[in-house]
C-alpha cells in the first residue's frame, strides 16, 4: 500500500510549497526524486509515467515543485536559483533520505542542472541521474554523470554534435528518438509519440527493476 503526504516547506517567494511524496508502507531501498523542468509539473506525460513505473518497482517517489510562481521562474537569476537548490534540497531531507540505500534523481529539461547543482553541493555526486531532455547549456555537466539520457534527434535546445558527445562517454547511456522534439513527442504523430513514452518508460522500468534488486 501506498501512503501519500505533502511535504510542507517554507517558501521565500511564495508562502509555502507543498510538495507530494508518496511512499509504501514496507521500506523501500531507494528513493526517486524528480525535478521538473521549466514548466514547473511533473504531471507532464514522460514524468508522470515515470512516477507510475518507479512506484510499481516499489520505490518512494518524491515530485518536487519549485516554489516560485510561474512568472518568476527565472533559472539565470543567481538569488532565485539558489533558493530553488536550497528548497529542493529541505524537501529531500524532510522525506529521511540518508535512510535510503539509493537515491535517484529524475530530471527534465532546465531541472537538470538544478539535480545536479543539488546533488553537487548536498549529496557529495553520489546520486544516480536520469536526465530527460537535457539542453546545450548543460553538456559540459552532464558528460561527468554516471547517467541514462533520453532525448530526440529533432530537438532544437540541443546540438547533434552535443549528443555525439554523450555517445562517445563510456558512463552514459544515450537514448535518442527518431523525430522526437523536445518534449520526446513527434509533432502531427499521436501513434509514434506513444510509442516512445512505451519505449521510454519501458527502459527506465528495466532499469529501476535492475537497482531494486541489487540492494
Amino acid at each position: 500500500m501506498i501512503e501519500r503526504s505533502l511535504i510542507k516547506i517554507d517558501s521565500k517567494y511564495i508562502n509555502e510549497n507543498h510538495i507530494q511524496f508518496l511512499k509504501h508502507q514496507n521500506q523501500s531501498n531507494i528513493l526517486i526524486v524528480i525535478f521538473p523542468g521549466g514548466d514547473n509539473s511533473t504531471d507532464i506525460p514522460t514524468l508522470h509515467y515515470a512516477r507510475k513505473a518507479a512506484l510499481l518497482i516499489g520505490c518512494d517517489v518524491l515530485s518536487l515543485n519549485y516554489g516560485v510562481p510561474q512568472s518568476k521562474l527565472d533559472f539565470k537569476d543567481k538569488d532565485i536559483y539558489m533558493t530553488l537548490i536550497e528548497e529542493c534540497f529541505t524537501a529531500i531531507n524532510r522525506v529521511n533520505s540518508s535512510d535510503y540505500e539509493k537515491i535517484i534523481f529524475i530530471s527534465k529539461s532546465i531541472g537538470n542542472l538544478i539535480a545536479i547543482d543539488v546533488d553537487n553541493k548536498y549529496f557529495n555526486s553520489e546520486v544516480t541521474h536520469i536526465f530527460y531532455t537535457p539542453v546545450e547549456a548543460l553538456i559540459d555537466k552532464i558528460q561527468y554523470q554516471n547517467c541514462i539520457v533520453f532525448t530526440g534527434d529533432k530537438d532544437k535546445f540541443i546540438k547533434k554534435e552535443s549528443i555525439s558527445i554523450l555517445k562517445k562517454c563510456t558512463n552514459i547511456k544515450v537514448y535518442q528518438f527518431p523525430n522526437a522534439v523536445h518534449s520526446l513527442e513527434v509533432n502531427d504523430d499521436i501513434t509514434e509519440s506513444f510509442r516512445i513514452l512505451e519505449s521510454v518508460t519501458k527502459i527506465l522500468s528495466e532499469y529501476l527493476e535492475k537497482t531494486m534488486k541489487r540492494c
